[in-house]
């Protein structure tokens, strides 16, 4: 399943470089060939005459943290063409949360901005972590139909790290170290 070779289309590889017309040969998932008249060599076939190729795009920005546990296919990024998704690159992120108040007091704040639903948050997220090796172990766990990342967000640290305090407060040096 991961050897194809599409062929026919137009590739537009990323570099800025004009879109040219090229064949494209996959082994194993990794791209191993390009160019023009391409002959089959035992692998699946995809006539692309007329589309475009690229390489997968990278979504920077995403406020898909929940959505992923609840909508997997992460419909639409792949019709998109998106094969990778950056999440907590706002400054929210879904971890590291304590338990409790903090971890409501961000999904609430994630979910009026953005108009997620509170409810999905709350019964199927599975909130298996506090830290954020242990969300990113998650992660791990939790099949997407594109590769999924993130950046620990500001925000969830800063209330980690400080409580309530971080929403009346300028952080002490103790907690900034």
């Amino acid at each position: 399943m991961s050897d194809i070779l599409i062929s026919g289309g137009t590739v537009v590889d990323g570099t800025g470089a004009p879109a040219y017309r090229a064949d494209v040969r996959v082994r194993d998932g990794v791209i191993v060939e390009i160019g023009p008249g391409l002959a089959p060599a035992g692998e699946r076939v995809v006539d692309a005459t007329g589309c475009h190729v690229a390489p997968g795009i990278i979504d920077t920005h995403t406020h898909l943290d929940g959505a992923m546990w609840w909508n997997p296919e992460l419909d639409p990024l792949p019709s998109y063409g998106n094969t990778s998704a950056v999440l907590g690159n706002c400054g929210n992120s879904i971890a590291p949360l304590a338990a409790g108040t903090q971890r409501d007091e961000i999904v609430d704040l994630l979910c009026f901005l953005e108009d997620l639903p509170l409810e999905a948050f709350r019964q199927l997220v599975p909130w298996t972590w506090e830290t954020w090796p242990e969300y990113t172990e998650a992660l791990r766990t939790q099949p997407t139909t594109v590769h999924v990342s993130g950046y620990l967000g500001h925000l969830a640290l800063r209330t980690y790290v400080m409580g309530a305090a971080a929403w009346e407060r300028a952080a002490t040096a103790a907690e900034i170290d």
